[in-house]
This record gives structure tokens, sequence and C-alpha cells, in this order.
């Protein structure tokens, strides 16, 4: 069972675990951790006011918290369910947590699909502008594997 396989596994987990330890060393103070608890909470207030924005031109009558509690519950559901883009599970994990406020299927699939797409496509279609305008390029990436 302990071939030499799974001791490079083992070696590699270990790697990964040291770089993560190194780059948390960061955070040894008090100010640090509000500093990234800050940043960190800049993209969910603009995602919830997203949700909230949507749910409102959709006639949903559900308020800030209830945004809230759905994103936490996509967010949450697509890091078990993974898929690229997250196309899918995301749409699936909104159509049951609109359920939960009463939300038909056919409105909750709508919605599902217009949020995705105003969450996604910008970081996409920014994403690419700012490879073309880099020089980005995946050989580069090959060659630094190699």
């Amino acid at each position: 069972y302990l071939n030499n396989n799974n001791w490079r596994f083992g070696a590699g987990l270990g790697r990964l675990a040291g770089k993560l330890l190194e780059a948390l060393a960061i955070i040894n103070n008090f100010k640090t951790i509000l500093i990234l608890a800050s940043l960190s909470l800049i993209p969910w207030l603009v995602e919830a006011w997203t949700y909230c924005f949507l749910m409102n031109s959709f006639g949903f009558n559900l308020n800030f918290t209830d945004a809230i509690v759905i994103i936490s519950m996509v967010n949450f559901g697509i890091l078990v369910l993974q898929a690229p883009g997250g196309i899918g599970p995301f749409e699936y994990i909104i159509i049951k947590s609109l359920s939960l406020f009463s939300i038909s299927h056919s409105s909750a699939m709508a919605f599902a699909i217009v949020v995705h797409s105003c969450i996604y496509l910008p970081s996409v279609i920014l994403g690419g502008y700012l490879m073309m305008k880099t020089g980005f390029n995946w050989q580069s990436i090959k060659k630094e594997e190699i």
C-alpha cells in the first residue's frame, strides 16, 4: 500500500502545508487581521448588494439578510460541488435556497442565470483583457512547469 506514489503525494502535501504556513506568517497582529477581514468583507458586500438589487428587480420580497443567507449557501455549496465556472451547482443551490423563501422554480432559475452572469462575466472579461494586455499566454506556464 505504501508505495513510492503514496510517499510522493505525502511529500507534496507537506510542501503545500509548509507554503501555507509561510503565507500565514504575515498575519502576526490584530491590525493585519482587521485589514484582511475588511478586504474579505468588500466582495461579500458587493455580491450581497448585487443579489439584493436583482432580487428587487425580479420582484422577490427578500431583504439584505436573506441575500446574505443565500450567498452563504451558494458559496459553501459550490466549494463541495465543483464545476468549471460553477455552472450547474451554482444555479441548483440558488434554486433550492430560494425555494426556502417560497420563490417558484422558474423564477429562481431565471434569477440564478442572471445573477451568475452578473457575478461571473465581469471577472472573465476583465481577466481576458488583462491577459491580452500583459502578454500572458499558456505556453509560458507550461515552460515554468518543466
